[in-house]
């Protein structure tokens, strides 16, 4: 209730970024890292407690919804499995938190990360990735179940804790 009249009550602050140069190697948030680390004098995390990646997520009647990077924190799994899901929408969780997304500019820099994805499409960077193909219907699920858990993140006593995985 409280969310949807915006009174929301957080013990951290919730920053909403657009990245640009993702394709081309990650220029947005790798030059936010940088820029916060030489601006705070300090590493980005715990100041930055957790990032949240949101790439390609208009089509989860195709996939249902993919979050990479779960083993980026020992404290994802008990704040996923506090999140309810949504009917209907598919959760599949995937450890690894190396993907070729800007939540791996966070990540390298040691704050753990989620990436939100519905997958990969046969419009995937052509002219007919158009707005007619969106999943209205599962983008709203996929929002709802987000926005639940974003708020369940910055609600959390302390930053989720990193940790490294192997690559493999």
């Amino acid at each position: 209730e409280k969310t949807r009249s915006g009174e929301l009550e957080l013990k951290r602050d919730i920053i909403f970024a657009g990245w640009s140069g993702e394709e081309v190697g990650l220029w947005g948030s790798r030059a936010f890292v940088r820029e916060e680390r030489e601006e705070t004098d300090r590493e980005v995390y715990p100041g930055v407690a957790a990032y949240l990646n949101l790439d390609m997520v208009g089509r989860a009647s195709n996939n249902g919804l993919t979050l990479n990077g779960t083993a980026s924190s020992s404290d994802w799994k008990a704040i996923l499995d506090s999140i309810p899901e949504s009917e209907g929408l598919t959760i599949k969780k995937s450890p690894s938190p190396y993907i070729p997304s800007d939540g791996s500019s966070f990540y390298l820099a040691g704050v753990p990360m989620l990436a939100a994805f519905t997958g990969l499409h046969d419009d995937y960077h052509t002219p007919e990735d158009t707005i007619d193909k969106i999943d209205f219907a599962g983008l709203e699920q996929v929002t709802n179940y987000l926005s639940s858990l974003v708020v369940e993140i910055a609600n959390q006593p302390k930053a989720p804790v990193y940790v490294e995985v192997p690559r493999t």
